[in-house]
């Protein structure tokens, strides 16, 4: 290991103080100091430190100014964090890179200032009593917008610094005071010392007379010395991301990410031939014991029917869970163990081996070894690869190298050469895989940032020249095979030699383009075909396989492998219903799905054929609800028509898993990896067209190309350009112009428009796509002769028979023309189509639709229909409970068909719906077929005139959508029956409910199972619940909750963040007790940055979730929600933050229910100072007002039942957004004891005082009393009034309830009057409550933990 050389400082001599203190440590608030040095040439890392990573391959020696103490050598360098806390009680991780680690010989720390100055930072060492004022003695960090303030120890400046916690390094902002790239002092110091960095070992002397003249002379003649010996940086060429996904054919943000996450240090530069050879340093290589969560492993072996030009049969692969894979190439299965102790030499020793239980990978040295190193080994159970994640990995590995062979028309010979070079790139590929965090396999498993300069020189089986020592003079011709690690110096490479052997050398450089070089190119091609060629007779010899196509069967149990093929959609032409449908075994909807499994190394799409029969004939296993007792097989087909046996657990556990919420097979689009052009694709000199006005207009196509993509998963699969650029433009457009094809006609109509309008077309955009229209396993047919083919290749008739159970439903939506019929004036023809979905079950469903859009206009009034309001919803649950009566619900089967038409339209018959004798004929359509616009209004008014007319009930005034009917009790108790309706879904109240829904079912079909006591309806769960009274009795109630709703939801949010690398950011102990990370959070205080327009689409959505779970009854969130909602057009990233922390207080809070209690509400007032009672005001008011009368309808129907007292929390955050200087309203109405109505929302003017505001709510609130007390009395339910209002302002209340008090301020006369004229009509009735148990608190305020908790109590179980 060669040694750079630094100057120590005259602070660095202190080292030599603390010397004989051995293990110096410093523990979390032990302060230390920060020196900055000025005479320093690097920082040095004492004691309080926090080691981050360690730098490999540079040590480093260490010389003292005064000759009197000695050079320290192979010093390490690292990079560290300390912890600085400022007076304002804000703590900084301060990360200080390329530092010499003396952390267990020195107490405080240096820096080199000159360091920490080339990365940016602003440095003012001057005291302040020289200084300039505020500026003076400080470190200004440009980038954050952060400066601290530098303390003094005698003449030296320092920085107050300690060794963080682990908590503060995941929680706190982080500050880079000095940059991760090698540190090279001799670019800023005019004494430029080059023989350590460069290897040069000379002096270059500085010149005389110009200072400025040296520097610049300096640079160049060390960038001139650099790019002959190949370790030059700063000035070399810029190796990007663009070039990283073309060198290793990888995604553009997948290139990103890694060029972000690793070092391109001493990328070489020649490319010319040289007289002298490239000298390169050998690297250190670190034996350690691997730990946490990646150092399990699994190990697996794969055979090649190859055996490479080595030797090689077979490769050993180690791989783990976080995309990080070490192979090592076998002559045979027996060498196993030696490739587990190079493993162990090389990375580390893991924790934990799993194995598919082979003989060689379990027993003999194998397990000696592991036990020698204390090694953890596990098997998979038997014929269960898929528990083995290196089979999925290994899988990966060779459509890779399978793929990279054939496009370079590599020797297959070479193949072991190939798959070391793709699991290289494996692990040095940065991803947004949740536990890389962003950075690379191999940063994760070995603690330091890799170098992958080696890896960006050359792309594979690329030409080169190289060193031949029989000819000093001549560089050969050859391919570059990839770096050596185990052979050579440090940044060598394999290269293949004219004669077919592979040769390590450290010199090679790229040909240069002459015209000798085709032809010797053309001659190196024919030898190398004619020795090691996949046709020569070396190759046959050493090979098992006959097959045409060497690629596709290099390895083992992987013939008929069509990876690179694009499988068109096929076309069935001839069909009919009546054919006899072929015999099924059994009932089954699992036969026939389409589910990808690990097998033999890869993820393949299997076909699920059959049950498996005994030798008797009958079933294997029996079917049963709980998953865990199904003991059914089956027998699956592969891919090479072999069959394997999988039990319905392994099968539905893979189906789920590869799903989205809605059931379809998405893939979820990782990057684009590869593209091909078929021979129909338009060529460049085909992209335009000339019209008949002699203009040329570009062609729009995008036929002819297929592209790569990868997918989240690991797989690959080829996918159709069309498809691709819907789903993903942007990724598309820019891999095109990395590959430089966007000016082929398929790509040239549109990229340059995507790329300039990228950031409005990304919230736009899906990051994933359906796989082959597949929804849990099954095919999803978009036409029915497709349907009828699945059902003809799989031996079912699931579709047909949906088809079948479909057009029996919906005939009756036609009426056939003859040919001699004249059809209506106006009628326009329409297109229709059948569109099929797979339900949860696995249950096919067909439903035929009409195309509405191409009707012709309809008036708005003939389309417009209304739904039951969810606060008439509750009353009806509350109602049924005070009145002691049941609750029953039911839906209605293809609900619009029994409405009639309201269009003129009529559609042109095929021979699936009237047969084929009857097709092309004309057929009006009577019946509100699905599509039409018209469809929902005539179903409901169709719906409406039986209920009313039938059922004799009569519509609702308060709710247009609930339908009331005087009845009898079998206690000869006078009530109303009621039946509310939301489009086919019904809702009955009554004594005997399934009585009146089954009248209903005899005018329409009912779903089966739908006529039943709720349980979720229209979204929330309910259930009975028992309210236990004070003197001992039991009440029956309901009660309403979202839980089911949460619970997905939360799913859906944490797969969205996981897919977007968001995690929880809120502690345990706040995150879990309130919706916002703190109690002092402010949304319109956050100064983070905005959010990118597809944080902006994930908070929208959030916010949207959120504000259905509020009306769904989650009161405990409603003011945070609608806080948040107030920046749905663009939102900081903070407020995404805090958006993610209700889900993650969802998660955790146990109290979702409402109770629709229907017992009383009682208030228990205390006067003060000889205060007339509220109802003594309320006379007294009604002198104030005389005209002010409680007025109720003309039309109200006969109050029958139990009446309702009303109770209404109101309160108002004067102020309350410190930005805006807006109020914030919050609302709660009781209805006895059941939460009825919730608010929670800014107002819409600014009051200069609390009077004012609350004012603003009370009126609010007046005429939301009002309203909900018109719709009670409009259902028939006698209401107890003066309804009761509490408000935590005694100055409101009694401005509103004396009428002695006299209103100073104008601007409030509005609400102040309209306040007090319905205290004096007997509407409301003013009481005051202490701000501690007002229960409107919950929703104007950020409350405490403890405080939240007692009101949610008070409304929430």
């Amino acid at each position: 290991m060669s040694q750079r050389s630094f100057n120590a400082s005259s602070l660095s001599i202190k080292r030599n103080d603390t010397a004989n203190v051995s293990n110096v440590t410093s523990e979390s608030g032990q302060y230390t100091r920060l020196g900055l040095d000025t005479h320093a040439d690097i920082s040095c890392a004492g004691a309080s430190s926090y080691l981050y990573e360690e730098v490999e391959g540079q040590l480093n020696t260490v010389t003292p100014f005064n000759e009197q103490y000695k050079a320290l050598s192979n010093i390490k360098t690292c990079n560290v964090l300390y912890a600085h806390d400022t007076i304002g009680g804000m703590t900084y991780i301060v990360n200080v890179n390329q530092t010499l680690d003396f952390r267990t010989s020195m107490t405080n720390s240096i820096l080199c200032t000159n360091q920490a100055r080339s990365n940016g930072v602003v440095i003012n060492d001057v005291p302040k009593i020289f200084g300039d004022g505020e500026h003076s003695q400080t470190i200004h960090f440009k980038e954050e917008n952060v400066t601290l303030d530098l303390g003094m120890h005698g003449p030296v400046p320092y920085l107050s610094i300690r060794c963080p916690t682990r908590s503060e390094i995941q929680d706190c902002q982080w500050l880079e005071l000095t940059s991760a790239e090698q540190w090279n002092p001799d670019f800023i110091y005019q004494r430029a010392i080059l023989s350590v960095t460069t290897g040069l070992n000379q002096v270059l002397k500085p010149h005389p007379v110009d200072e400025n003249l040296l520097l610049y002379n300096l640079k160049d003649e060390l960038y001139s010395r650099m790019k002959v010996f190949g370790v030059g940086r700063r000035y070399q060429k810029k190796y990007g991301p663009t070039e990283i996904a073309k060198l290793w054919k990888i995604g553009l943000d997948s290139a990103r990410l890694t060029y972000h996450s690793t070092l391109q240090d001493n990328i070489r530069e020649v490319s010319e031939q040289t007289n002298r050879r490239i000298k390169t340093l050998p690297h250190h290589r670190q034996y350690k014991q691997l730990s946490g969560y990646l150092s399990h492993f699994a190990t697996d072996t794969f055979e090649s029917n190859v055996r490479s030009l080595s030797g090689k049969k077979y490769v050993q692969l180690f791989a783990n869970k976080g995309n990080y894979s070490r192979t090592y190439p076998i002559a045979s299965k027996s060498e196993a163990p030696e490739a587990l102790a190079l493993f162990i030499h090389e990375v580390g020793i893991p924790t934990e081996i799993l194995s598919d239980g082979a003989s060689e990978l379990t027993k003999g040295n194998f397990a000696k070894r592991c036990q020698m190193h204390n090694i953890r080994q596990r098997t998979t159970e038997p014929h269960s690869p898929w528990q083995n994640h290196s089979e999925l990995v290994g899988g990966i590995i060779k459509r890779k190298v399978r793929h990279l062979l054939r496009t370079t028309r590599t020797p297959v010979r070479l193949w072991d050469h190939c798959w070391m070079y793709v699991s290289d790139l494996r692990s040095l590929t940065a991803t947004s895989h949740p536990i890389l965090d962003g950075r690379t396999p191999y940063k994760k498993v070995h603690g330091y940032t890799p170098n992958v300069a080696e890896y960006l020189q050359f792309k594979w089986y690329d030409w080169v020249r190289y060193h031949d020592p029989p000819n000093p003079d001549k560089y050969a011709l050859g391919k570059w095979l990839g770096p050596s690690h185990t052979i050579g110096q440090s940044f060598a490479s394999k290269v293949l030699t004219k004669q077919g052997k592979v040769i390590v050398r450290s010199t090679i450089f790229v040909p240069e383009e002459t015209e000798s070089l085709e032809t010797e190119k053309e001659e190196y091609t024919r030898t190398v075909e004619s020795t090691i060629g996949n046709n020569a007779r070396a190759t046959i010899v050493n090979s098992n396989h006959t097959n045409e196509d060497p690629y596709s069967s290099l390895f083992v149990q992987t013939e008929g492998e069509h990876d690179d093929q694009v499988e068109d959609s096929p076309q069935y032409n001839e069909y009919t219903l009546d054919s006899d449908p072929p015999y099924v075994e059994s009932e089954d909807n699992l036969i026939g799905s389409r589910v990808s499994l690990p097998h033999s190394g890869e993820m393949q799409e299997v076909v699920v054929k059959r049950r498996k029969r005994n030798e008797d004939g009958t079933l294997v296993g029996t079917a049963n609800n709980n998953p865990l007792l199904d003991t059914r097989i089956y027998e699956v087909e592969l891919q090479d028509g072999s069959y394997e046996e999988y039990s319905t657990n392994v099968l539905l556990e893979n189906l789920h898993a590869q799903t989205d919420n809605n059931g379809w097979c998405r893939g979820i689009f990782d990057e684009i990896i590869d593209h091909k052009m078929e021979d129909n694709a338009l060529g460049l000199e085909d992209g335009w067209i000339e019209t008949h006005s002699g203009v040329k207009k570009r062609v729009i196509t995008t036929k002819g190309w297929s592209i790569l993509v990868k997918w989240k998963d690991g797989t690959s699969s080829w996918v159709p350009l069309s498809v691709v650029k819907e789903s993903n433009p942007i990724e598309l457009a820019e891999y095109a112009t990395v590959h430089d094809i966007q000016k082929f006609p398929a790509f040239a109509w549109w990229t340059k428009y995507v790329l300039k309008k990228r950031d409005k077309i990304i919230s736009k955009v899906k990051s994933d796509m359906v796989k082959d229209r597949l929804k849990f396993g099954i095919k999803v047919p978009q036409t029915i002769q497709e349907a009828l083919q699945i059902d003809k290749d799989s031996n079912t008739n699931f579709w047909r028979k949906a088809i079948e159970k479909e057009h029996k439903n919906v005939l009756v939506a036609f009426q056939l023309l003859e040919d001699d019929e004249l059809l209506p004036i106006g009628s326009k023809r329409i297109p229709y189509h059948m569109i099929f979905d797979v339900k949860f079950d696995l249950t096919r469903k067909a439903r035929l639709v009409a195309g509405g859009h191409r009707a012709p206009h309809v008036p708005a009034h003939t389309t417009y229909s209304t739904v039951a309001s969810r606060e008439s919803v509750r009353i009806l649950f509350l109602l049924a409970a005070l009145n002691e009566v049941s609750i029953q619900t039911a839906d209605i089967g293809n609900a619009y068909l029994n409405a009639p038409c309201r269009e003129k339209v009529h559609v042109i018959v095929g021979p699936e719906l009237f047969g084929p004798a009857n097709e092309g004929k004309r057929a009006i359509i009577v019946r509100a077929l699905y599509g039409l616009k018209s469809a929902s209004a005539a179903w409901r008014k169709h719906l409406v005139d039986t209920i009313r007319l039938e059922l004799g009930y009569k519509s609702s005034k308060g709710d247009s959508d609930v339908f009331m009917k005087k009845y009898v009790t079998t206690s000869g108790v006078n009530l109303y029956a009621y039946i509310l309706i939301y489009v086919d879904d019904i809702l009955c109240v009554h004594e005997d409910p399934g009585k009146e829904i089954n009248k209903l079912g005899t005018y329409y079909r009912l779903k089966e199972g739908s006529v039943k006591e709720p349980d979720i309806f229209l979204g929330a769960n309910f259930k009975q619940w028992e309210v236990s009274e004070s003197n001992g009795s039991v009440t029956k109630a309901y009660a309403m909750s979202c839980k089911d709703y949460v619970k997905e939801a939360i799913k859906v949010v944490e797969k969205r963040m996981s897919e977007n690398g968001f995690k929880y950011t809120s502690s345990r102990r706040h995150g879990r007790k309130t919706p916002f990370s703190s109690s002092d959070y402010r949304p319109e205080m956050d100064k983070s940055p905005l959010c990118t327009e597809k944080m902006t689409t994930l908070y929208q959505n959030c916010v949207g979730i959120l504000r259905w779970m509020c009306e769904l009854g989650r009161l405990d969130i409603l003011h945070e929600t609608s806080l948040l909602s107030q920046y749905l057009t663009s939102p900081r990233e903070g407020h995404l933050h805090q958006a993610f922390n209700i889900f993650n207080y969802l998660k955790h809070c146990d109290k979702n229910w409402i109770v629709f209690d229907p017992g009383r509400f009682e208030i228990s007032w205390t006067p003060m100072k000889e205060e007339p009672h509220p109802h003594e005001r309320s006379v007294a008011m009604q002198e104030m007002y005389p005209d002010a009368k409680l007025i109720d309808p003309p039309d109200i129907p006969q109050l029958l039942g139990k009446p309702i007292q009303l109770t209404t929390f109101v309160d108002a955050d004067h102020a309350g957004n410190k930005v805006t200087r807006r109020s914030h309203t919050g609302i709660l109405i009781l209805a006895n004891m059941a939460p009825i109505f919730w608010f929670s929302k800014k107002q819409n003017t600014i009051e200069s005082s609390t009077f004012g505001s609350e004012f603003i709510a009370l009126k609010q609130a007046t005429e939301i009393i009002e309203g909900l007390t018109y719709k009670l009395l409009m259902l028939g339910i006698p209401v107890i009034r003066p309804t009761n209002v509490l408000c935590d302002n005694d100055s409101v209340v009694k401005s509103g309830s004396f009428p002695e008090t006299v209103l100073k301020k104008k601007h409030c006369s509005i609400s102040y009057h309209k306040v007090r004229e319905s205290v004096a009509s007997g509407s409301i009735i003013l009481y005051y409550e202490s701000s501690k148990s007002n229960l409107a608190d919950l929703f104007t305020k950020i409350l405490p933990a403890n405080v939240r908790h007692k009101i949610i109590e008070c409304i929430m179980s």
